[in-house]
């Protein structure tokens, strides 16, 4: 509402009609003279008791009074129209249950809701499509607030007006005129980009509190932390699930993958997802971390680079993550300027601990954290910056447990850490605290696994795998000898029943090659271990090559727990090539060196292992014995997995006696226990134990479908068959195979290789098998 500029012309003119000069209408009105001058000139605006003051010191006649009334009355002008937001220029892929959740709470009476996620997730196209979607329920506008630019939260108000068109102006403060302009108006406000000015949100929140009618959409890597703001976080794109045949219409499904494809036929109209290039096309969105921005900048590429060609480029995935839409803001247009818009909006101490993150491999829990480094941060500080970087989408919460909370980043946002960390010299420090911590958890987790916590560590270092890895090559490469074979060997009882054996016995054999001074024990322990994972390959020279070279050391160094673990070595070894006396006598050596130590484990495994041996010699009521006694001592220890493949043993005995369905029974409940447990070793025994009491039965397709699923099994696991449980069994399933037909035993077996682990273990147990 604004006055009629014509009241300042007539009040000049009846005061010069009068003979006055503004001093003297000021001195008859009780006004200064500077106040009629700008009345004159229409820089004030006059009220009702004014017009009347100066009409009366005018002695205007009562039709003059009239019109100058008139004059002064303001007349109404519309407000310039709020514009409305464009959605994006191309369709939202895999945006659906985004959008909706968005346009649902604004529809719904959220005043205030801001959109957080990692730099390049897609907040701003997913906001313009809201407020596109949402047009209709705002009938005063949808206004696109771009604070890219804004650097200090006193800028924030000046630039929601200018998107209003609302003119820069002396006099109210700029807070009043915008909520003159926004009362009683229904107005959605985008406001994007507010991470950089968030401590400004409160203005926001204080301009919403006199708007009842105002809705605003916010999009920030970080929340506002304000009391009337909801939050929605925005992740990544869904993937294709990993681990399953990649056929091109099967991902098409997954938005990660539509996203990829709709970009490269943007640059190369001709590109289309087919069965050929659908496995690399999966694998670059999912080195992408399923980032839509990262996406889009790679999938750009492919107007120059065929796929695969890609593919592997992404293992530096910054340096190729650039070049986008020259019309596209600045930080769009590269990954690394994306991701270091968030660095830079970091505190010192945050920056710090972000890039010593980086030295973690698939996540990290927040003990991790604080020991590897809190040398870095002062004491207690670790926990909120972790929450700061949450805030700021560089971290994220990572599967955990109730008591062991974990994060992780995304390897686009690790790659910028990793780099940010050797730019500050800090690399090499960090990375021996990481080694030195991860090698104190293997040792701390090496006796725990073979008792009651075994339930609770075997899981532990499953999820630290990456980070054991990451640990053992840099002390291989860094030349410290002793803390990498500290380290690997406090890990080979974990590959073993892992299903690593390969991986296990590289690292073993590498770090017991490396050049440097290493404790006997610490070099025994490692030996025991190489020699274990060699006897499951099938390398029962080798298996006996580590054990002769562990009894040497046993020797001069005079450990008798290393003795007993030479003399089992040898004894497994022989047995396994069918020398069964020679076995025998190596493992009694082996329980008499062991009996006075104390080590109820120890002793245990040495009762079991020896027989193995009178089993073979034929000494089955010694044998039973020997086994029974062995499973109530690793019951005793809360040893489940040993408890149970020491019944698993039991079962042999009864087959060889001919009790098949005790057999059966025993077999059963092992596998099923070993199942439970993921021990997939003693699985893949207990598939050819099943194996057998079928084939002892005459049934033998039921016989096939366990040694193909047995397998299976061995083959992804890099594992031989135990050779004195083989010599059991194998002549039982050489008579199905030979009843059976060769043609029929390699379908059966073809049969049980197509089941899943969990289907082949249900029908072990006397389930059917069926999926």
């Amino acid at each position: 509402m604004n006055a009629n500029p014509t009241f300042g012309r007539l009040l000049k003119r009846g005061r010069r009609a009068a003979h006055l000069t503004q001093e003297d209408l000021a001195a008859r009105a009780g006004y200064s003279a500077h106040y009629v001058s700008m009345l004159e000139r229409g820089v004030r605006f006059p009220q009702p008791l004014t017009v009347d003051v100066l009409a009366d010191a005018l002695t205007l006649a009562p039709d003059d009074r009239a019109t100058f009334h008139a004059a002064a009355t303001p007349r109404p002008r519309e407000p310039a129209p709020v514009p409305r937001v464009s959605p994006p220029a191309s369709p939202l892929v895999g945006r659906a249950d985004d959008l909706a959740r968005v346009v649902g709470m604004l529809r719904g009476g959220v005043h205030f809701l801001t959109l957080t996620g990692p730099g390049g997730v897609g907040k701003t196209s997913l906001a313009r499509e809201a407020a596109a979607a949402l047009a209709s329920g705002f009938p005063d506008g949808t206004a696109l607030v771009d604070l890219a630019g804004v650097s200090d939260p006193s800028e924030i108000l000046p630039a929601i007006a200018r998107s209003l068109a609302l003119r820069e102006m002396g006099g109210r403060p700029i807070g009043e005129r915008l909520v003159a302009r926004l009362r009683g108006r229904t107005v959605l406000l985008v406001l994007d980009g507010f991470e950089r000015v968030a401590e400004g949100g409160a203005a926001v929140g204080r301009l919403l509190d006199d708007c009842p009618h105002v809705r605003v959409l916010v999009t920030s890597r970080v929340p506002l932390r304000l009391r009337v703001e909801r939050e929605v976080r925005l992740g990544p794109l869904v993937l294709p699930r990993a681990g399953r045949p990649e056929h091109a219409g099967e991902l098409l499904q997954s938005p990660a993958v539509a996203l990829f494809v709709q970009r490269a036929q943007l640059v190369h109209p001709e590109f289309a997802l087919d069965d050929e290039n659908a496995a690399v096309i999966a694998d670059i969105c999912r080195r992408l971390d399923g980032l839509p921005l990262a996406i889009e900048l790679a999938a750009a590429r492919i107007s120059h680079l065929p796929v695969t060609a890609l593919r592997d480029r992404l293992s530096h995935r910054l340096g190729i993550l650039t070049g986008g839409p020259r019309d596209a803001p600045a930080r769009q247009q590269r990954m690394r300027d994306t991701i270091a818009l968030s660095y830079d909006l970091l505190t010192h101490p945050e920056r710090v601990l972000f890039r010593q993150l980086s030295v973690f491999a698939g996540g990290w829990t927040l003990e991790a954290a604080e020991a590897v480094c809190g040398a870095s941060m002062p004491e207690g500080d670790v926990l909120d910056d972790i929450r700061a970087l949450v805030e700021h989408s560089l971290v994220i919460p990572a599967d955990g447990t109730l008591d062991e909370p974990r994060y992780r980043m995304l390897d686009t946002i690790h790659e910028y850490a990793t780099e940010r960390l050797v730019a500050a010299g800090e690399r090499d420090e960090v990375r021996r605290r990481h080694s030195a911590y991860f090698a104190r958890l293997a040792e701390l987790a090496e006796p725990a696994l073979r008792d009651r916590a075994q339930r609770v560590w075997y899981p532990r270092l499953e999820r630290e795998q990456d980070n054991l890895r990451a640990a053992l090559d840099w002390l291989l490469h860094a030349g410290e000898a002793e803390p990498a074979l500290r380290l690997a060997g406090a890990l080979w009882r974990f590959w073993q029943r892992h299903g690593d054996i390969r991986e296990g016995r590289a690292w073993l054999e590498g770090c017991l090659a490396a050049e440097g001074a290493v404790p006997a024990l610490v070099r025994a322990r490692a030996l025991w271990g190489a020699s274990w994972l060699a006897y499951h390959q099938g390398d029962y020279a080798g298996s006996r090559s580590f054990s002769a070279q562990l009894l040497a050391l046993a020797r001069e160094d005079g450990d008798a727990l290393s003795l007993r673990n030479a003399l089992t070595g040898l004894g497994m070894a022989d047995l396994a090539e069918g020398k069964v006396a020679e076995a025998a006598r190596w493992l009694r050596e082996a329980v008499d060196a062991c009996a006075p130590l104390g080590k109820a484990w120890h002793y245990a495994s040495s009762i079991l292992n020896l027989g193995n041996a009178t089993l073979l010699l034929g000494d089955l009521t010694d044998t039973e014995a020997l086994f029974e006694e062995a499973e109530g001592r690793y019951r005793e220890q809360g040893d489940e997995v040993f408890a149970a493949r020491a019944r698993q043993h039991l079962g042999y005995v009864a087959l060889v006696r001919g009790e098949y369905s005790r057999a059966d029974t025993l077999f059963a409940e092992s596998l099923r226990r070993l199942a439970d447990l993921g021990e997939w070793m003693g699985v893949a025994d207990g598939l050819e134990a099943a194996a057998t009491v079928a084939a002892a039965r005459g049934d033998a397709a039921r016989a096939g479908r366990f040694v193909g699923a047995a397998s299976a099994l061995r083959e992804r696991l890099g594992l031989a068959p135990l050779a004195y449980l083989y010599q059991i069994w194998r002549p039982f399933v050489a008579r199905a195979e030979e009843r059976l037909g060769v043609a029929a035993w390699a379908a059966a077996c073809a049969e049980g290789r197509a089941l899943s682990i969990e289907a082949a273990v249900e029908c072990g147990v006397g389930g059917d098998g069926s999926e």
